[in-house]
């Protein structure tokens, strides 16, 4: 199944809630990540092909017939999915944006716990489009910044990626900043 194929699948199966397509004018995609109405945090992804979809995972609700348990919420998925195509294959990134690294485990098990999303909206698309998509799939954490504590931060912290973390049998790209290039949150080729 083709990039566009899938696009247009998920664009009829999805709300409009759930497609987001938050392109500012000079084409950077700004995520964001807000319990009210005012954003708690702004990450700008530059350079993101104008093809790409942006789905805003913590939109959908189907995941509330899953159990929640004591260190095993599988409610908690992460907050985006980029779909995109790079060297001529269809790809997935899942996202996840924080604040503060602080509580980075709960952000990579959240990143873990989203996979099966990603396969069940693909398998809707699979159905509907009487087609496979079998994607690769990145894995990114996204960290405004290290700390709370202004006086723990580097005093010239290092914007992009921070470290690559194996959670389980995940690969993460842990990123600190409000600004990511694209290529950086998409050209992995290790994944899933």
């Amino acid at each position: 199944m083709s990039t566009r194929t899938l696009q247009r699948c998920l664009a009829g199966v999805l709300t409009e809630t759930a497609r987001k397509d938050v392109r500012t004018p000079d084409g950077h995609v700004v995520l964001t990540e807000s319990r009210r109405a005012k954003p708690d945090m702004e990450v700008t992804v530059t350079d993101l092909a104008p093809s790409a979809t942006i789905i805003a995972l913590s939109k959908t609700s189907h995941l509330s017939v899953l159990q929640q348990t004591a260190g095993a919420d599988w409610n908690k998925i992460c907050d985006y999915l980029l779909i995109h195509e790079g060297d001529g294959k269809c790809r997935a990134t899942l996202v996840e944006l924080k604040s503060t690294l602080q509580r980075k485990s709960e952000a990579l098990e959240q990143l873990r716990r989203s996979l099966p999303m990603v396969r069940y909206l693909l398998s809707v698309c699979s159905i509907e489009a009487d087609a496979d998509w079998d994607p690769t799939v990145a894995y990114a954490l996204i960290a405004e910044r290290q700390t709370n504590r202004i006086d723990k931060q580097p005093t010239r912290p290092r914007v992009g990626r921070l470290d690559r973390e194996r959670h389980g049998q995940i690969d993460v790209d842990i990123f600190v900043g409000t600004a990511v290039r694209a290529q950086h949150l998409v050209c992995r080729l290790t994944y899933a």
